[in-house]
């Protein structure tokens, strides 16, 4: 599985995208936690001071918002993408 990170999060993080082997059926919040504890640089930008995914991360499964899906709960498939954005003003206008 392949979790792109997009605009301002490279920078953060020190890189734009990670490879994620998981076990098909795992949710996203799985996804996202994986990656943010097997990669130290990447934690603050996916995660908040509780450890909890941050609530203000736009993402994408397959071009596809998860919000219109299950959310922090979608399940993921092998060759899945995600991409992860920051919000933008716009978006948390409409939010």
């Amino acid at each position: 599985m392949l979790v792109r990170l997009n605009s301002t999060l490279r920078g953060q993080a020190g890189l734009h995208a990670l490879s994620v082997e998981l076990p098909a059926g795992t949710s996203v919040r799985d996804v996202l936690a994986q990656t943010a504890a097997k990669n130290p640089a990447v934690y603050p930008v996916l995660t908040d001071n509780r450890g909890e995914v941050r609530t203000d991360l736009v993402i994408f499964r397959n071009g596809r918002n998860i919000r219109f899906q299950e959310g922090l709960e979608t399940t993921l498939a092998t060759g899945d993408k995600l991409d992860i954005f920051p919000q933008t003003g716009a978006q948390r206008a409409f939010a």
